[in-house]
This record gives structure tokens, C-alpha cells and sequence, in this order.
């Protein structure tokens, strides 16, 4: 937080009904730092003042940064729900995507 801005509190924490909501507010930018939201049990919290990078925690396990706005929809939708498929060890490690997932929004590079 910036030190002008007061403290975050319980009630600045916005609750997403849905994939598509929190999509559409983690995409929207210009939020100031510190901007939580959540989504059943994952948090995002904005890590740059008017910015879009987001820090995000499972069940008290900050894990990953994220830029939504990089993301299309459908991307990020099946990125959410590897989170919910993994462990807390596929987590620390960063290895939660999924199979499927890999295949179908992973650019896969070969060597020349």
C-alpha cells in the first residue's frame, strides 16, 4: 500500500459471483493498489497502483502474479479452474496447469 492510502480492510475485499465477473473487474485496470477481490477461495490482489498485475492466493498461499488483461476469456476461465484441480504442492511448485489446458493455450516451440 502507498502511504497515503489507508490500510485494507475485510470490507474493501469485493466477492465475485463468478468466472466471467472477476474476469471482467481483473481486466477492467486502473485499480488502486492493494484492490482485493475474491472468488470462492482464491484472492487477487493488485500489486501496482493503476495497474494490472495481480497476486494471487488459495486458501493463504500466495502462488502466482497475474496479468488478466492478457488473457482471453475462455483462457482465463480454464486457468482459474486448473487452480481449483491442484494441490497445494502443484502450487508451491507452479505446476498446476493441466494437461488439457497446456494443449490447448500453450504456444509450443520447437527447436530449429
Amino acid at each position: 500500500m502507498c502511504a497515503f492510502e489507508p490500510p485494507v480492510t475485510e470490507q474493501d475485499f469485493f466477492q465475485c459471483g463468478s468466472i466471467p465477473e472477476l474476469y471482467n473487474l481483473l481486466t477492467q485496470g486502473n485499480w488502486i493498489l492493494g484492490q482485493p477481490f475474491y472468488f470462492r477461495n482464491l484472492c487477487f490482489i493488485n500489486q501496482i497502483n493503476a495497474g494490472d498485475e495481480w497476486l494471487v492466493i488459495r486458501d493463504g498461499l500466495a502462488f502466482e502474479s497475474l496479468t488478466a488483461e492478457v488473457m482471453e476469456h475462455e483462457e482465463f476461465r480454464d486457468w482459474i479452474e486448473c487452480f481449483f484441480k491442484a494441490t497445494e504442492e502443484d502450487l508451491q511448485r507452479l505446476e498446476y496447469t493441466t494437461q488439457e489446458y497446456e494443449l490447448r493455450w500453450r504456444v509450443v516451440y520447437h527447436e530449429l
